[in-house]
């Protein structure tokens, strides 16, 4: 019985000391490449992580990308540096108050929480804002938590109010000078200046014997953030992220932040590559600073994840094809194998099988399994044997290629060997070419174009007479160009036109037309016989004004006319005049000779509102000319261009004093990096800048001023010109008409100035 008793007892032991074993190997290791340093870095890390999108009191201060910034690095740091995710604190927009960021950072106080061996990381990702202290004691520089009562970020900055609901650098270093753990790092994705720790570039020698080990047990506290006062925070949309966190993202994921290739990151190394990276990607609009107190150094350190493996079975055919296996769920690189059984990370694959003269095969989404093994099977085709190829590199999108009589289209594969090319192109001549074709030879036809000579624009006039052996003529009514025609078709310049088919015994047609360019006219002739002139009526009109026009039954004729016995409707026109209309009847021999009333046609004067208002909207004045207020015209002529040149003088003296104004920011920044004090000189360049402030303020209210003055003038003539004056009767600048004619209408236009 004391035997068995004993057994248990040291059973119990040995399990307790192998749980004691298991608790001390918790933690973030060292890699294995350092063996000087501790085996157990850090015994746990903590991280605070906020990101803020949305300000209720900012409506038109809101960011896109900060709670994804957020919700990265947290990610970023569970999956890689070995922080769990219950240490993990993620305060997003509402969750993100001033009162909850500093009860979760107070809490890492607690010594029965966080020890001397653990690290702590807050970032931030949102608003910041430099407030200038006062009797020229420096800057102090805040976080902007979601509740912070701040209306504008462009207005000077009340310390009062930036105090009460905002956190200061001072708050978040005094929080930290109660935390125990040995080493704190802030990262701040926000603009401004008024760090409190010391400012400091590069980092140190890392050559000193143990540096690790040394930077390891040291305690700091280190400070980066994304740039100093005035710059802003870009986001970039096709980033998804702001660039100061996309650039932390990269440097940390992917190791270019590790300088030395150590396997370790250190706080310094992360705040070199965030300077140069940033600087370099904002093409030095955003500089990050970097602010270290004591010896150690924050350090990130790669945790190697316990990885579960599984059996891929590859069967390729040629059986020497390599192939190419990519993961697709990790960033693992990409590895080639031969046909085999492989053993790799479960998870899904992407193969690629290759070999010289066979097409390339690939299948993806392969899952591997630790279950079972997984077979691919990869069967390459043999490519097709060598051709020559034609390609277009020299040749116009316009131009149609046709190789032995067969249009192609490029690149335009063939079997090597003599080939007719033919090259057409709208306007030119064709080029025609012999092409001898080699082996994967590239063919690409470089022609020299030869135009061809224009014709003149015309167009045709086709006829069909009845009677055939009828005469046809035809002439212009825009110049005095008249035709006889000997066939059926005549080329004619474009324009209007009366065509008059005669043949005796057969009554007169006349018909008027439109030629137009490139393309074909057809007219019909019908002529009728003449009946005897005892049965037949005459119209005549004595004295009728040269230019008149007369319609018979809706058909142009000339006078005196022959017409049969019966009603008929008669119409004069004539260009400046109402239309003359009269029914009459006629009987057989009856001479009847009719004298039109011409009423002359009314001109309307002026123009609509829309068009005077439209007018004066594209040249100041221009309406009131056409309305025939022409002084007024030339008043706001004057009145606009004077306000634009009063506008171009004041920008140009905003951007003067804007420019004056960097200067002396840039001078004043310079001499505070070199100094690190405030001096005479400091306090008088300070006074420099508030002075050019001033006047780039004064300059900038009053180009706004100017342009207001501007636009108010411009829209206030064109608001004039349309809606307070009406034409001048008689005196108008513009008056229009239109008069109808047998074909159409006339436009009259009538314009002074």
């Amino acid at each position: 019985m004391k035997r068995l008793t004993f057994i248990i007892v040291c059973i119990f032991l040995l399990v307790i000391i192998n749980l004691c074993l298991a608790q001390s190997q918790k933690g973030m290791k060292r890699p294995q490449n350092q063996p000087d340093m501790p085996d157990i870095v850090y015994r746990k890390g903590w991280a605070l992580i906020i990101g803020i999108d949305k300000y209720p009191n900012l409506p038109q201060y809101q960011l896109n990308w900060s709670v994804a910034d957020a919700e990265a690095f947290a990610n970023l740091l569970s999956s890689k540096f070995g922080f769990e995710k219950d240490n993990i604190t993620i305060l997003k927009n509402e969750q993100a108050t001033k009162a909850n960021i500093m009860e979760k950072l107070n809490s890492y106080a607690d010594t029965k929480l966080v020890s001397h061996e653990d690290c702590v990381l807050f970032y931030f990702s949102g608003h910041g804002q430099t407030v200038s202290l006062p009797r020229g004691s420096g800057e102090m520089g805040f976080i902007i938590p979601y509740d912070a009562k701040i209306s504008d970020l462009s207005d000077e900055p009340n310390l009062a109010e930036y105090r009460q609901y905002c956190i200061d650098m001072n708050e978040l270093n005094n929080a930290a000078k109660t935390i125990p753990a040995k080493h704190i790092i802030f990262i701040v994705d926000s603009c401004y200046s008024g760090l409190v720790l010391n400012s400091t570039r590069g980092f140190f020698n890392t050559n000193i014997p143990r540096y690790l080990s040394r930077v390891a047990s040291a305690e700091t506290q280190q400070m980066i953030t994304a740039g100093g006062k005035g710059e802003l925070s870009e986001e970039r949309p096709d980033l998804g992220h702001g660039v100061f966190t996309y650039k932390l993202l990269k440097g940390l994921d992917e190791d270019l932040a590790d300088t030395n290739d150590d396997g370790i990151i250190t706080g310094t190394e992360l705040s070199t590559y965030l300077m140069s990276a940033v600087q370099e990607m904002t093409d030095g609009k955003q500089n990050p600073r970097y602010g270290r107190a004591n010896e150690g150094e924050f350090l990130f350190i790669p945790q190697k994840p316990v990885v579960n493996t599984g059996k891929l079975v590859i069967q390729v055919y040629p059986s020497d094809a390599v192939v190419t296996v990519k993961p697709l769920e990790s960033k693992e690189s990409s590895f080639n194998a031969l046909a085999s059984e492989i053993e790799v990370p479960i998870g899904t694959y992407s193969l690629t099988a290759e070999k010289d003269g066979y097409e390339t095969l690939s299948k993806d989404q392969v899952k591997v399994t630790k279950a079972t093994p997984t077979q691919v099977n990869l069967i390459l085709k043999q490519k097709p044997p060598p051709m020559a190829t034609i390609d277009g590199q020299y040749l116009t999108q316009d131009t149609q290629i046709f190789v032995n009589g067969s249009r192609i289209t490029l690149p335009y594969k063939t079997a090597p060997g003599t080939y007719s090319i033919r090259l057409e192109r709208s306007g030119y001549n064709p080029i025609e070419m012999n092409a001898n074709l080699t082996t994967n030879q590239l063919f690409s036809p470089k022609p020299e174009w030869v135009s061809i000579p224009k014709p003149p624009d015309t167009g045709i006039l086709q006829m069909q007479v009845n009677p055939m052996d009828a005469r046809v003529s035809v002439a212009s009514l825009e110049n005095s160009m008249s035709y006889d025609l000997t066939s059926n078709e005549i080329e004619l310049p474009p324009g209007r036109y009366v065509a008059t088919a005669k043949r005796d015994t057969y009554n007169s047609e006349v018909k008027d037309f439109k030629i137009t360019a490139n393309q074909r006219t057809f007219l019909t002739f019908t002529l009728k016989s003449k009946q005897p002139v005892n049965a037949l009526a005459t119209l005549k009109s004595d004295g009728l004004p040269i230019g008149s026009r007369v319609f018979v039954d809706g058909s142009l004729v000339t006078l005196p006319n022959i017409l049969a016995p019966g009603p008929h409707s008669i119409r004069f026109e004539r260009d400046g005049f109402m239309p003359y209309e009269k029914k009459e009847v006629f009987n057989a021999g009856q001479e009847l000779n009719v004298v039109p009333l011409w009423n002359p046609l009314r001109i309307q004067q002026g123009i609509s509102q829309f068009v005077a208002f439209s007018a004066s909207m594209i040249v100041p004045g221009l309406g009131q000319h056409l309305q025939g207020h022409k002084m007024r015209g030339i008043v706001y002529e004057g009145l606009v261009l004077g306000s634009g040149l009063f506008a171009l003088i004041a920008d140009s003296r905003h951007h003067s004093t804007l420019d004056d104004y960097t200067t002396v920011r840039s001078e004043l920044e310079n001499k505070a990096n070199i100094q690190m004090r405030v001096t005479p000189e400091i306090k008088a360049l300070f006074q420099k800048q508030d002075d050019a402030y001033n006047k780039a303020k004064s300059a900038k209210n009053l180009a706004i001023v100017s342009q207001v003055m501007f636009f108010t003038a411009w829209g206030f003539n064109a608001f004039d010109a349309g809606f307070l004056i009406k034409p001048v009767q008689n005196n108008s600048g513009l008056a229009m008409d239109i008069q109808p004619i047998s074909d159409g209408a006339i436009f009259i236009v009538k314009a002074s100035f």
